[in-house]
């Protein structure tokens, strides 16, 4: 049986994370159960490295309460429909572990292991790219949201030019449809539901 090492940050990695700069530690899932509930800041575990992140800038937690507002609106009515935000916790059997910005749960949440705060079962992901974790979000965390089951779709909303991609599964196995939404008199369709690309950036702030 392997003891996990307890993870301790110094305060050089404390002031780079609280910078805005991500910081990548390696370590086992062990070590990272044991460090995620301790933690102040959001933390992200895949291939054995922990990623973490300070506090999200004002453009960004703009976006995820845009885009859950919007979805909450799509869902509005829908039995057994949730929406929820970046402090949940999504993992996957493979030891992985992920904070999307925005989830859907359709039916009933699927808890890891003696969890209230984390779940196996999204059906819908949306994560809000920015300049330091773009490749992340795209290399890392994308392929394997597509491994999960029940993941239908993945947004990836980017702020800076006003895209959405919509990654969807189709019916063939590992199959899955990517639609690029880039023009204002985009009809961006989300889980079935329309609303004109425009929308999703309207009174955006002109901040970074």
């Amino acid at each position: 049986m392997t003891t996990a090492t307890q993870i301790v940050l110094n305060e050089e990695q404390k002031a780079a994370i609280e910078a805005g700069k991500p910081l990548i530690l390696s370590a086992s899932w062990e070590e990272f159960m044991e460090f995620l509930p301790t933690t102040p800041y959001k933390a992200e575990f895949v291939n054995n490295e922990i990623l973490i992140m300070g506090l999200a800038k004002f453009l960004h937690e703009w976006l995820v309460m845009r885009i859950g507002f919007i979805l909450s609106n799509f869902y509005q009515g829908k039995p057994n429909v949730f929406v929820l935000g970046s402090n949940l916790g999504v993992s996957r059997p493979e030891k992985s572990f992920f904070n999307p910005d925005v989830t859907v749960v359709k039916g009933t949440p699927d808890f890891y292991p003696n969890s209230e705060s984390i779940i196996k079962n999204p059906h819908l992901v949306v994560e809000i790219l920015s300049e330091s974790t773009s490749k992340y979000d795209w290399e890392s965390k994308m392929p394997r949201y597509q491994q999960m089951e029940s993941v239908q779709e993945i947004i990836l909303i980017n702020p800076k030019d006003k895209t959405i991609h919509v990654i969807s599964r189709t019916a063939e196995a590992k199959v899955w449809t990517m639609t690029i939404y880039d023009q204002s008199t985009d009809t961006v369709v989300i889980d079935s539901n329309t609303l004109p690309l425009s929308s999703f950036f309207e009174g955006m702030p002109l901040v970074s």
